[in-house]
């Protein structure tokens, strides 16, 4: 098993050499067929926040990560007549979530980067995005921009992972005194200072893995590979080290936080 494990680390070292960036993108292009089979927690978050729809009238929606399309799913069938623009930065999860979606044609999908709101051609009655925007290098510039393409009286909501994610596995790579790979994901209190017109809603979920390896094959599998910014990589016998050392069941905490705002 390990022998696999550091084939794949030797796959993701390729990723790590490039600009976060390029990983995140390659990194999801590389998940793309296998996303859907891994994705429990996604689908579980695009769930709960597939519940404010109820409440909302939209006619022009925007969704930012529509990776495979498992909040697509339920935003088509919550808005049957509205007009959808499906965005995703990774192509290969384009081509997934159109594969999905064949009730929709190809005009209402575009590979963009979301960061760079210019690139989107329109506005907007309602913006949604589930589990994508705490990939953004950097979130707040790019919330407070994609709070311009909302029209007046617009809806945006989204969910993301903040900075209390993950907080297990930290704790191993410490008492290893390894760097820890996951990235610096925005910090809930300052974002409630930063937005005080924004509505935060905090979840934590917990998921259990039978061991370090299954929790690291969990992520590659979506794809969510890319580094924190200096991240230096761990050697063959330093990730052996690791996955020896969790070879147990462990706990992860996931820090879900649902934003929702009004624009005026």
């Amino acid at each position: 098993m390990y022998k696999l494990a550091l084939c794949e680390v030797s796959i993701l070292s390729r990723l790590w050499d490039m600009t976060r960036k390029k990983q995140v993108i390659a990194g999801f292009d590389r998940g793309a067929k296998t996303y859907s089979r891994a994705a429990s927690l996604q689908d579980q978050v695009a769930d709960n926040l597939s519940r404010y729809f109820s409440r909302l009238s939209a006619t022009k929606i925007l969704e930012i990560g529509c990776g495979t399309g498992l909040l697509t799913q339920r935003l088509t069938k919550a808005f049957p007549r509205a007009d959808f623009l499906l965005t995703d930065i990774s192509p290969a999860m384009i081509a997934e979530c159109r594969a999905h979606m064949t009730n929709l044609t190809e005009s209402n999908f575009l590979c963009v980067d979301a960061e760079k709101p210019s690139e989107l051609p329109s506005t907007f009655d309602l913006i949604v995005s589930s589990m994508t925007m705490h990939w953004f290098d950097e979130f707040e510039i790019g919330l407070n921009n994609i709070k311009q393409k909302l029209k007046k009286n617009g809806k945006l909501l989204f969910a993301i992972l903040t900075n209390n994610s993950f907080h297990e596995w930290q704790k191993i790579c410490n008492i290893l005194n390894y760097p820890i790979a996951t990235p610096h994901f925005p910090d809930i209190n300052k974002l409630k200072n930063q937005f005080p017109d924004f509505i935060w809603h905090v979840e934590e979920i917990k998921k259990t893995y039978p061991n370090a390896y299954t929790f690291l094959k969990s992520l590659k599998s979506l794809g969510a590979v890319a580094t924190r910014p200096g991240y230096k990589k761990l050697s063959n016998n330093e990730m052996l080290k690791l996955l020896d050392h969790a070879d147990h069941e462990i706990e992860i905490t996931y820090e879900v936080v649902y934003g929702e705002y009004s624009a005026v």
